[in-house]
């Protein structure tokens, strides 16, 4: 699945579950073959006698990776260039993530989270701890027969319950939904579906009162890519986006209507490539206008 990319008015996260993926991280940031480094840096586009410039640098970041295409470090930073954060990844020898440090602008260690796993590989434990080692909280994740996630239960450095997650699974299909529940109040506070191929369908939001407050609808074709999102608050519809792709999976043009206020963008993307069929460069453009320039400075092993 391609990234749901930034619109002109409105910007949808998803959010990740806790569980990590052992999927290369190649891949996840569309990269052939085996990177050893990429750094990713955006700028304000302009446009000078028909020519595109960069402008300015709006943000940036900066991963290393290992042999088995896992990133060992990323790095961000913000505008004219100005650092952020880092974080530090390691690995056990199955290539299970054990470890990561997370250090403020100044290097100054910030979070350590370490995980457990089982037999299976799969997560069962995962603490964070503050600069001075104290915990922080602590998730444990429960899995049928080790292999099916099932909760994920987080606890506060006092061992109060703060955040628990449920999975449940249509047998027929085998697609999941997963519940989250505020301890205190038994109330659902986000619910997400997903279908049997693993994408993400539905994602609901309520407020303190248990009522829905926004929703996000994803479709996707039959590879897997987003092709369409509708976000509703308070059942009114907001944005509907359209996403299309080139014939090697690269978005190329984004459809983004707002019913609310009688307005429609169009947002394009043009890419050059090196020599591997990495993109080095993006371009996108806004209703023709160029706003964004995004270059990819990529080193192989």
């Amino acid at each position: 699945m391609k990234p749901l990319r930034k619109g002109s008015t409105i910007l949808v996260l998803l959010v990740a579950i806790s569980v990590y993926s052992q999927q290369s991280d190649w891949k996840k940031l569309d990269l052939k073959d085996k990177v050893k480094s990429v750094e990713i840096i955006s700028y304000v586009a302009g446009e000078k006698f028909g020519k595109i410039s960069k402008m300015g640098i709006l943000e940036g970041e900066q991963y290393q990776f290992n042999e088995n295409g896992l990133v060992t470090q990323k790095k961000r930073y913000g505008k004219q260039g100005l650092p952020i954060d880092q974080v530090t990844y390691k690995y056990d020898t199955l290539s299970n993530l054990i470890e990561q440090n997370i250090f403020d602008k100044k290097g100054i260690l910030q979070r350590k989270i370490l995980r457990e796993y089982n037999q299976f590989n799969k997560n069962t434990f995962e603490s964070v701890y503050g600069p001075d080692g104290t915990l922080i909280n602590r998730s444990i994740l429960q899995y049928k027969d080790g292999i099916i996630p099932q909760k994920i239960l987080t606890f506060d450095k006092k061992g109060r319950q703060i955040n628990l997650k449920e999975y449940i699974y249509n047998k027929k299909t085998e697609a999941k939904s997963i519940t989250t529940t505020n301890p205190k109040s038994k109330i659902i506070e986000r619910a997400e579906k997903y279908d049997n191929r693993k994408n993400l369908t539905n994602l609901y939001e309520f407020d303190v009162e248990g009522n829905l407050k926004s929703y996000i609808r994803y479709k996707y074709d039959e590879n897997n890519n987003l092709i369409e999102s509708s976000y509703y608050l308070d059942d009114v519809l907001l944005v509907k986006r359209t996403l299309k792709y080139n014939n090697l999976g690269f978005l190329v043009e984004v459809s983004a209507l707002y019913p609310e206020k009688d307005k429609k963008d169009i947002i394009t993307y043009k890419y050059d490539f090196d020599e591997k069929s990495n993109w080095i460069e993006q371009v996108e453009y806004v209703n023709s206008i160029p706003i964004r320039v995004k270059e990819r400075k990529i080193v192989y092993y």
